[in-house]
């Protein structure tokens, strides 16, 4: 297995919204970038959201590369229906195709 840092997700992409890290590694003839993200608690969903879709745009501009993302997001998924940047943040994962877990 050979994993290195994805460079655009290295320290750069920690700021005050939000903080990430990615791999990207090869296990057989599958590629996947791996990364993790952490939004701080009672920070403004609102300004996470537009930093999370710049990273999810670079995530998911890497032809042929598997994503999984990780995190803890502090997001009450179960609120996307009456609370509006929980449902964008849900709508910034699916468009991205991703989709989120427990």
């Amino acid at each position: 297995m050979n994993v290195v840092p994805v460079q655009f997700c290295s320290k750069s992409a920690v700021n005050f919204y939000l903080s990430a890290f990615s791999i990207a590694t090869t296990v057989g003839k599958d590629k996947f970038i791996i990364g993790v993200t952490y939004r701080p608690p009672n920070q403004d969903v609102q300004l996470f959201n537009m930093a999370f879709e710049k990273l999810l745009d670079k995530l998911t501009n890497c032809n042929g590369h598997k994503i999984l993302l990780t995190g803890d997001f502090n997001i009450n998924l179960l609120n996307y229906e009456t609370h509006h940047d929980t449902g964008e943040f849900l709508n910034n994962i699916i468009l991205h195709h991703q989709y989120p877990t427990q």
